[in-house]
């Protein structure tokens, strides 16, 4: 058996090194270091905390708080971690609720210099009187120390005079030269972001101030002579000059959005969403938005190029926990919604939960440029506003409340801090939802405006005509016939972008009609297939069913080719790599698909290109969709216009020249007068739209479409003037990166 040499109990024995590591290594910069110092000068209830840097070496940080007795001083200044700010939440004398809550942000001091001297007046019940407690702190004595409790620090006890002020003066001597650029050129910028935010912000439940008492004067912080606590007259004037105004206001399973524009006392938007979240104390925002848009600061009272400077320099959301904000979020360069990430990276969908579940967007518009609201999403230098919450600190019965990290910089990526993310990232992206539908509104409010001026001009116009002494009867008559037209032209116009609008929604759901169909188009080709095999039985008794036989199987074929066609055409779309491949097969296949079609109407297609013939790199899809196109409306334009057996003609005709690849598509159809020449590029605008034939009526989207996949690839595509015999001709240029065979 073992024989116990020694038993007992031991305790735990601390370095005096760990200061060093409390205050270089829990604190991540010197913004965080001073903002832990600001903090301790609230919580002792000071009105006041100035903040002043004679020179590059030293650092002085002065309140008027209520300072520390001896008994203060040895039993929690000098006590490491100490937890009475965990027991007692709540200040002395205004009963403010307590920023700091693990004992060590006072060793932030260590963080920024060798040396500090403090000073603290208070009045101590027990000697019952003011006294002044002076301490020097050499911190190379605590590095080289094994044990701190034999690291002595030198202190006097004075008793003062009743008069003298309460408070706390640190003065850290020997600054590191690495804060020198600090000390000395940012330390008043980086006291502003430190701060409680920008005048002007809605704070919701937490505008009153964090104390009990109403006599609690405030808190604020000097840059020795001068107020630094982001009040100003320009804050408040530019941030009232927003184009939108986001509010959030979230408990433990509810959150509310609120979307104001100008000008206007009731929400545009007002949604209450059910989401419990471990967000303790709730959170409030204000968050406002300043896209770079003509007219935003027209008719204010201050500068706009001013105005855009402040924004640029005060852009971002940030968090304010108890007053303070809380670094890095919303400083330059923080993301931490992850809006400059999703913009460059041009995402398609809500990143949250609640967006996607209260405002989905669409499949069907999700690769639109145009319509996915999420393109829209404001980026961080358009947003100035805060998220303003309280954290708490680690309990078991709080272990999921928004928890500061030990190093100050943000907070425990916890289920708490999930939710805040999730919280005031929806409401952006709500508000992106919303800020288009304005956009689109005020766009149809303009375009009414302006053509009801032109109204107005021209009637105008009219009865100046009418009126005038100097024009003759027949003049008089013609210029009104002329201006009447012209207004009769304005509601053609105002009525074609109404339902371009209203057709925009058919559009984007092409894409989807066209799977559907082709995967619906296969089982009724077995449907048919069934139908032609029991046919075939049947006729063999019935010699007069061979007929509708030969019908029925040669409208499989066509069909089958149709749809052959179709699905390969979608394959190739959704493998749509670059490649060179002979132009003669791709539109000899197109012909052959609509062959019977054709021969029915006696509408003669002819393709002169040169076997051999290559385009550029470019996807089959693409070039085969473009022909088919021109193809089917050349097939259209003839129809409607009859002319005859032997004058129905459509022209391919292709070849490589100078760098460029060229297809033209000539056809002896109704022709384009030249006056609407230009339009027919339009999305959704036709001439077709009145036929009544198998290709259909025509929604006007296939030139547009065509037109932009032309100058995607870099080329053109216009109307020239046709061969002879022929009525239009369509002429497209592809630019030739890499010669192929000419």
């Amino acid at each position: 058996m073992s024989q116990i040499i020694k038993q007992g109990h031991i305790h735990f024995q601390s370095e005096a090194r760990l200061l060093q590591e409390l205050g270089e290594r829990l604190v991540a910069s010197p913004e965080v270091a001073l903002i832990e110092l600001i903090k301790n000068s609230y919580d002792a209830d000071a009105s006041k905390c100035t903040i002043a840097a004679p020179n590059a070496h030293t650092l002085s940080i002065t309140d008027d708080g209520l300072g520390m007795t001896y008994s203060d001083f040895e039993g929690k200044w000098m006590r490491i971690a100490t937890g009475s700010k965990q027991i007692d939440r709540l200040s002395k004398k205004y009963r403010r609720k307590m920023t700091g809550a693990k004992g060590i942000g006072r060793f932030a001091a260590r963080f920024l210099g060798k040396e500090l001297h403090l000073e603290s007046v208070a009045y101590d019940p027990t000697e019952k009187c003011k006294t002044k407690i002076v301490a020097d702190f050499c911190w190379k004595d605590f590095d080289s120390e094994q044990d701190v409790n034999k690291v002595e620090v030198p202190y006097k006890l004075f008793r003062v005079s009743e008069s003298t002020q309460e408070g706390t003066t640190l003065v850290i001597g020997q600054v590191y030269k690495s804060l020198g650029d600090f000390i000395s050129k940012r330390i008043n910028t980086e006291i502003l972001r430190i701060i409680s935010p920008l005048k002007g912000l809605e704070r919701g439940k937490f505008t009153q101030k964090e104390s009990l008492k109403n006599d609690d004067p405030g808190f604020t912080v000097f840059n020795a002579t001068e107020a630094l606590d982001g009040s100003g007259d320009i804050s408040v004037n530019i941030l009232s000059a927003f184009w939108a105004k986001l509010l959030i206001t979230a408990e433990s399973d509810a959150v509310k959005y609120e979307i104001y524009f100008p000008g206007r006392s009731t929400p545009t938007v007002s949604r209450h969403v059910q989401f419990k979240n471990a967000i303790r104390s709730g959170l409030f925002a204000d968050i406002r938005f300043f896209p770079k848009r003509a007219g935003v600061f027209q008719q204010k009272q201050f500068d706009g190029r001013e105005a855009w400077g402040w924004i640029s320099d005060n852009s971002g959301v940030a968090v304010v926990d108890h007053g303070f904000r809380v670094k890095p979020y919303g400083y330059p360069e923080d993301d931490w919604l992850k809006l400059s990430q999703d913009a460059a990276k041009n995402t398609r969908d809500w990143r949250t939960s609640i967006a996607q579940k209260e405002f989905p967007i669409k499949s069907e518009i999700k690769g639109s440029e145009i319509l996915n609201p999420m393109l829209n999403l404001p980026k961080n230098h358009q947003l100035v506003g805060a998220v303003f919450v309280e954290s708490g600190h680690l309990t078991s019965s709080e272990a999921v409340a928004l928890i500061p990290s030990t190093d100050r910089e943000g907070f425990l990526e916890n289920a708490a801090y999930t939710n805040l993310v999730e919280i005031v990232r929806a409401g952006i992206e709500l508000l992106a939802v919303t800020d288009k539908l304005e956009l689109e509104k005020i766009a149809r409010i303009e375009a009414q405006k302006a053509a009801k001026e032109a109204r107005e001009n021209i009637h105008s116009a009219i009865n100046f005509i009418r009126k005038s002494p100097t024009l003759t009867a027949p003049d008089k008559s013609r210029l009104i016939t002329e201006y009447t037209s012209l207004a009769k032209h304005i509601d053609e116009v105002d009525e074609y972008h109404r339902k371009s609008r209203q057709s925009l929604e058919v559009m984007s759901l092409l894409g989807v009609v066209a799977g559907f169909m082709t995967h619906e188009s296969h089982r009724m080709i077995r449907g048919l297939e069934d139908a032609i095999a029991i046919i075939r039985d049947l006729a063999k008794k019935d010699k007069r069913l061979e007929t509708h036989l030969k019908t029925l199987v040669d409208a499989h074929k066509e069909f089958s080719g149709h749809l052959e066609y179709t699905s390969m055409f979608i394959e190739a779309t959704h493998n749509a790599k670059p490649m060179s491949f002979k132009v003669y097969p791709q539109i000899d296949r197109i012909t052959k698909k609509f062959g019977a079609f054709c021969r029915e109407r006696d509408i003669k297609p002819s393709i002169d290109v040169n076997k051999d013939l290559e385009t550029p790199p470019l996807g089959v899809a693409v070039y085969s969709g473009i022909v088919l196109n021109l193809y089917t409306n050349a097939i259209k334009a003839i129809v409607a216009k009859d002319a005859g057996k032997d004058s129905n003609r459509i022209l391919f005709k292709s070849w490589n020249e100078k760098g460029k690849h060229v297809l033209e598509v000539s056809d002896t159809g109704t022709g384009i007068p030249i006056e609407i020449e230009k339009r027919i590029w339009d999305p959704l605008f036709t001439t077709t739209s009145s036929l009544h034939n198998p290709l259909g009526t025509g929604m006007g989207l296939g030139l547009s479409l065509i037109k932009k996949l032309v100058e995607d690839l870099g080329g053109t595509i216009r109307i020239t003037k046709p061969p002879s015999g022929f009525s239009t001709c369509f002429h497209l240029e592809l630019p030739i990166r890499k010669q192929g065979k000419s």
